[in-house]
């Protein structure tokens, strides 16, 4: 499962801990400082290439946005060099439980989502990850 997939790779590569302050498909209100992972819709899926392209949206909430903003920046670099042949970090893609995610592409940079009701800043990122 994608969300797994994630998850498992921001954790192995220092992004938080899963279900500490790393969480799949929510963002609970503690700890302030966490990165939720979500799917949402992505590509349609390429028959002749054999692959498929869902879309996952990374947030980062922190009390102030230079912290939030750290944080999905060292997410966006991560992710980011997946599949980017200008890198070095994994060029062709990274296998995780099996499936090979061939690429992270940026729908955009990092921006600022909200502010929520306890004044804590959320930055997000979205991506189609194709695999």
């Amino acid at each position: 499962m994608i969300l797994d997939d994630v998850g498992e790779y921001l954790e192995d590569n220092g992004i938080g801990t899963l279900a500490t302050d790393l969480f799949l498909g929510e963002l609970p209100d503690d700890p302030a400082a966490a990165v939720a992972v979500f799917e949402y819709a992505g590509g349609p899926p390429n028959k002749q290439a054999g692959t498929r392209t869902p879309g996952v949206q990374i947030l980062c909430r922190a009390s102030d946005y230079a912290a939030a903003r750290i944080k999905i920046e060292a997410v966006y670099q991560l992710l980011g060099a997946i599949g980017d042949e200008f890198q070095d970090t994994a060029p062709g893609g990274v296998t995780i439980n099996g499936t090979t995610y061939l690429k992270f592409d940026e729908v955009q940079d990092p921006f600022p989502l909200q502010v929520d009701q306890s004044g804590r800043q959320i930055l997000a990122q979205n991506y189609l990850v194709t695999y």
